[in-house]
């Protein structure tokens, strides 16, 4: 990101806003799963995608994370699950993926609580992969890419095919059975109540 602080915002909430003016509820939180799906290419991307944090993420910023083949994360970057607080859940997979990053119990707290989980508590519970001092995120995770760019194009991308096979033979429904959970949160109307406030203050 360009900006020190922040290295991905999550949703767009005027664009939520708009979506939230439609009487189709269903309709509205097709949208916002469909941009899941378009992201989701960065997990399928044939070869390893190596994300360097330098700030805070925030929500779907979070599951596009999750998305990634490793994370590196400067010091001072945090992750903020903060999709409860805006009477949602994940609606990019980020359930899923955050429990098969980090277990059920580090998932639940991540969630549940609405927490910020800063880079050396990412790192120790596996979150993040690589932990930078200020201002080496980028320069680190291009050594990570140069070293696994010596195995060779053909043995990463066969190596990296077969780490998500695996994962997704694991994983079965559970992204459409989250989908389907997003859809019933998006329908109680308190992301309605969330965004209007934000836009208050």
């Amino acid at each position: 990101s360009s900006h020190r602080e922040v290295f991905v915002s999550g949703g767009d909430l005027r664009e939520l806003q708009a979506l939230l003016t439609h009487d189709d509820h269903h309709r509205g939180a097709a949208k916002v799963t469909a941009r899941g799906m378009q992201i989701s290419h960065i997990e399928t991307c044939p070869l390893p995608v190596v994300a360097a944090v330098q700030g805070a993420t925030f929500g779907g910023g979070c599951e596009l994370l999750l998305m990634c083949d490793l994370i590196v994360m400067e010091r001072r970057a945090s992750m903020h699950f903060v999709h409860g607080k805006m009477g949602l859940t994940p609606a990019w997979g980020g359930s899923t993926r955050l429990l098969e990053r980090v277990g059920a119990g580090n998932a639940a707290h991540a969630l549940l609580c609405a927490a910020k989980i800063g880079a050396p508590r990412a790192y120790a519970m596996g979150l993040a992969q690589h932990l930078s001092e200020a201002g080496d995120g980028l320069r680190d995770a291009h050594a990570i890419a140069h070293d696994m760019a010596a195995l060779g194009r053909d043995t990463i991308v066969m190596l990296k095919r077969s780490l998500l096979a695996a994962k997704l033979a694991r994983r079965g429904d559970s992204l459409a059975r989250e989908s389907a959970v997003f859809a019933d949160a998006w329908a109680t109307g308190h992301i309605r109540q969330a965004v209007a406030a934000f836009f208050e203050d």
